[in-house]
């Protein structure tokens, strides 16, 4: 059966498109080149029924009493494919059968090795993971009995706008540990008046 019939009816029938149209996977572009090539060259495209295209080693004497044409040096057209397979299975070969509907390509597996497309299953891609940065402070806490000290501390400490938190009732002054040089900076000026000390 030829398909020049059918283009002589159908002038705009586009064989490659129709066939692309069977498939859930493109068609590889050297197989459309090839179909490209035989249309313009003999305007004579011939449908094989029941045939079948084997691929495989250049040297396989089950497939050569099969073979009705070669297409390329590994792919041929071949007669009783199942016949064939069921051979090759004896032999103790491992091939792989892959059989279309009417109306789709079966696509292969991805464990297959073939210049035909795979099943190409799409890896979930991971949402990017939202950085979060926390930023350490360390603060000290000064904790001082004498309380006209204290008010006396206080108070040059808020003048030199140094960030301090405070609770009078405990007589508390909270600061960055980064600041610590600074507030002894200023507790050397009360050294006229009082013995100052630090415990660890």
């Amino acid at each position: 059966q030829y398909v020049l019939n059918h283009l002589i009816e159908h002038p705009t029938f586009d064989t490659a498109q129709f066939l692309s149209s069977l498939s859930d996977t493109p068609i590889p572009q050297n197989v459309l080149m090839e179909m490209q090539e035989w249309t313009e060259r003999t305007d004579v495209f011939t449908l094989y029924e029941g045939f079948g295209l084997y691929e495989g080693l250049k040297t396989q004497a089950l497939a050569d009493i099969h073979t009705e044409a070669t297409i390329t040096p590994t792919i041929r057209l071949i007669r009783k494919p199942t016949n064939l397979y069921e051979k090759l299975q004896k032999s103790e070969v491992i091939p792989m059968l892959i059989e279309h509907t009417d109306k789709n390509f079966t696509p292969l597996s991805t464990s297959a090795k073939s210049v035909f497309p795979s099943l190409k299953v799409e890896k979930t891609k991971k949402s990017a993971k939202q950085k979060i940065t926390i930023e350490r402070k360390e603060w000290l806490v000064y904790t001082i009995s004498n309380k006209p000290f204290y008010e006396a501390f206080l108070s040059v400490l808020l003048k030199a706008r140094i960030p301090v938190t405070f609770d009078k009732e405990k007589r508390s002054i909270s600061f960055l540990k980064s600041d610590e040089a600074s507030l002894k900076n200023i507790l050397k000026d009360f050294k006229t008046d009082y013995q100052v000390s630090i415990k660890k």
